[in-house]
């Protein structure tokens, strides 16, 4: 352990955690803050029914929403949210600029398609 006052910073476990003068926190070899889990490559937390993380080296990089029970890390539709790292996203559900998203569908309720499969306004 290292407590330096005259530069001063704080050191323990041969460097696996230490504050510099600057306030620069270093930890390694993982731990939980307030029900998260930290690794080297990710942060997450889960409870008895979702789970929400990101990650630096897996797929997806983002996700929210994870069914504890169907949780599967090779295959992203099992969030009900998640962004990779390419910038895919997928959600099954929610709005964006005022269009619906649903599990099959995309729509806006002031806009509907025509007997030529065209999106036309309602008037």
């Amino acid at each position: 352990m290292i407590i330096d006052l005259s530069t001063p910073q704080i050191g323990f476990g041969n460097g696996n955690f230490s504050v510099s003068k600057n306030g620069h926190i270093t930890a390694r070899g993982g731990g939980n803050i307030a029900g998260w889990t930290i690794s080297d490559d990710s942060l997450y937390s889960h409870n008895d029914k979702y789970q929400t993380g990101m990650t630096s080296t897996g797929e997806p990089a983002f996700y929210a929403g994870a069914s504890t029970q169907s949780y599967n890390p090779n295959n992203t539709n099992t969030y009900n949210f998640s962004v990779t790292h390419d910038g895919y996203l997928y959600s099954k559900q929610g709005q964006i600029g005022g269009w619906n998203i649903t599990p099959t569908k995309l729509f806006h309720d002031s806009y509907r398609k025509n007997e030529n499969d065209e999106w036309v306004k309602d008037q």
